[in-house]
């Protein structure tokens, strides 16, 4: 405790330590959600354009049956297009490519504050130097903000990035405890 009426002493660096950690789980979630959209864009992708090729096909298939499987062919062959036209409006694959990268640039800042809160900060430079890296980490996950896709209707991808950090798929090895 510090005597009454005296300002508390701060340790400058023990503060940039509990801000650099914030940082590092905050860029652990956002990128785990990234992951978990980049996923569910691809598969989504996937369902998309393997619907169209088997409906392709199987219009095709029906056209061979003769004339009495004209309509069918025909609603086959709109459902195929209607399937294709979905897939190219979506972008499926380059929204899943946009949160990979957007992940990928997340973990860079999550790695960064670990570096900074074990190693920077106990190496004995002065406050303002251990300061300077901070805002360099801050302006990082700022970039990877910038960067990022909205996630807005994957929901499910925060509920699974939520379940993976809880489980601890997002630790190191030498960081679980036994």
């Amino acid at each position: 405790m510090h005597p009454p009426g005296q300002p508390a002493v701060v340790d400058l660096q023990q503060e940039q330590r509990a801000e650099a950690r914030r940082i590092e789980e905050t860029a652990d979630f956002s990128a785990q959600v990234q992951f978990e959209a980049a996923k569910s864009w691809s598969a989504l992708d996937g369902v998309l354009t393997l619907g169209a090729a088997i409906a392709a096909f199987a219009s095709g298939a029906a056209t061979l049956q003769g004339p009495s499987a004209v309509a069918l062919a025909g609603l086959l062959a709109f459902g195929s297009g209607a399937l294709a036209a979905a897939a190219t409006v979506v972008r499926g694959q380059d929204k899943a490519y946009s949160s990979v990268r957007a992940g990928r640039s997340y973990r860079r800042v999550r790695d960064r504050a670990r570096v900074f809160v074990n190693l920077d900060t106990r190496g004995g430079e002065s406050s303002s130097v251990t300061g300077s890296h901070l805002a360099e980490i801050i302006r990082a996950y700022d970039d990877a903000d910038e960067l990022a896709p909205v996630v807005g209707w994957a929901f499910w991808a925060v509920w699974r990035a939520r379940r993976n950090i809880r489980n601890g798929l997002t630790r190191f090895g030498v960081d679980k405890r036994a």
